[in-house]
């Protein structure tokens, strides 16, 4: 009897210092660590995408390594947010991206025809000497100008930058 209870104490003692999780009693180890990793891509026209990835078990360290193309820019304690620029227009633009002039005389990309006052502008650059332009180019500016490439966007940039006031 007193063999018994002695092994009963042993158990219930190295069970306490061991904990109940381990595997040899058959319990489930404790919940994964989980890191939230989001990654903003910077367009050349000012858009910043996002994406969220969740991670399990993954260090800082481990991060950096596999992210290392981008930049850490910020931390929490379960997030880590990285950052790249990318050298071309964003999804956005490519998909429904226009070039137009404010009431202003502002040019700016749109969201979209820039016909209404309602009209998302995506990015304004500079004030346009309205009288110094052809009335030709200023009506495909208020009509919108549709962008397709970097390489337009670039060309509409240049082309319109001597108009600047």
């Amino acid at each position: 009897m007193a063999i018994i209870i002695h092994r009963i104490f042993t158990i219930v003692f190295i069970s306490c210092f061991i904990g109940f999780s381990h595997p040899a009693y058959g319990a489930v180890s404790e919940k994964a660590h989980q890191t939230t990793i989001l990654l903003e891509r910077v367009y050349l026209d000012g858009v910043v995408g996002e994406e969220e990835i969740e991670q399990k078990n993954m260090t800082k360290e481990a991060a950096i390594s596999e992210y290392n193309e981008w930049r850490l820019i910020a931390e929490f304690d379960d997030e880590l947010i990285f950052r790249t620029h990318v050298d071309d227009i964003s999804p956005l633009l490519k998909a429904n991206g226009y070039f137009g002039v404010s009431g202003e005389g502002i040019l700016s990309v749109y969201e979209g025809v820039p016909t209404s006052q309602q009209q998302k502008v995506i990015q304004s650059f500079f004030q346009l000497d309205i009288n110094k332009l052809e009335s030709r180019q200023h009506e495909k500016l208020q009509h919108g100008i549709r962008i397709h490439s970097k390489d337009q966007y670039l060309a509409l940039l240049n082309f319109y930058k001597p108009y600047s006031h």
